[in-house]
């Protein structure tokens, strides 16, 4: 009998552990805390990610903005004084209503610009910027490879930016600025100032209208620079146009618009 007592008897392991888990709060308690982290984490990438898509609207803005001031000031300190010739223009209208402000410059360059481009080189085009708030085209050029005595008309129209909002250009004439010119000789220096709109995401607040509500006003950029025009003539002699010359130029602005 002690024989078998001793063989039933279980005999503890000495040093293995005791099966151990997590209990059903500690579960709960841990998917808790990893839930907040994981939101928090969601948040700032999510703001991350929204800075960097408005870093890149602004970036975007500002190369288009870059590339159509130089594209102007290039034509702008090519342009033609208007006394050598009575085809010659160089003429700034103000277009500008109550919501929008607009502007219409049209000169003649000596600066290469053909379209299209399979039209042989020329030494001369007539140039037009234009943003027309009765328009929905943003700021445009106009290219006349091939000027001829009907100012301000003829050739070809290309999109620069429907993002451009507005547009002013204002002239220096060595004494005072002024918002429009319509001389028989060029400004010594021009202003240019473009306020472009940031684009937004245009799908989803067409398919949500109260979501355009919340997304509120676009936001808008600013940028300006100053041309100085090297073929100016001193003011010393500025003459304004005559009438028979500026009947010429009403009657073409008429047709023109």
């Amino acid at each position: 009998a002690g024989r078998g007592e001793t063989l039933n008897r279980v005999r503890p392991i000495h040093g293995a552990a005791a099966p151990v888990g997590f209990t059903l709060l500690e579960l709960m308690l841990a998917l808790s805390i990893s839930t907040l982290i994981l939101g928090a984490t969601g948040g700032i990438l999510f703001t991350m990610l929204g800075s960097w898509e408005q870093g890149s609207r602004v970036q975007q803005s500002m190369r288009t903005a870059q590339s159509v001031l130089d594209l102007m000031e290039r034509h702008v300190r090519s342009a033609v004084p208007p006394g050598v010739s009575p085809d010659v223009i160089f003429w700034g209208e103000d277009l500008s209503d109550e919501e929008t402000t607009g502007h219409r410059l049209t000169l003649l360059s000596t600066a290469e610009s053909r379209l299209p481009r399979s039209l042989p080189p020329t030494h001369m085009s007539e140039i037009e910027f234009e943003l027309d708030p009765e328009e929905e085209d943003g700021l445009t050029m106009r290219v006349d490879s091939v000027p001829d005595e009907f100012a301000a008309s003829g050739g070809y129209r290309l999109s620069l930016s429907d993002r451009v909002v507005s547009f002013q250009v204002l002239y220096f004439d060595g004494e005072e600025w002024e918002d429009e010119w319509f001389t028989n000789q060029l400004p010594q220096a021009i202003e240019v100032q473009l306020v472009f709109e940031t684009p937004r995401e245009e799908d989803a607040l067409e398919e949500n209208d109260r979501a355009a509500d919340e997304w509120g006003p676009r936001e808008t950029y600013q940028f300006t620079r100053l041309i100085s025009i090297p073929r100016a003539r001193v003011n010393k002699g500025r003459r304004l146009m005559g009438e028979d010359e500026d009947e010429n130029q009403n009657e073409a602005r008429g047709e023109m618009r």
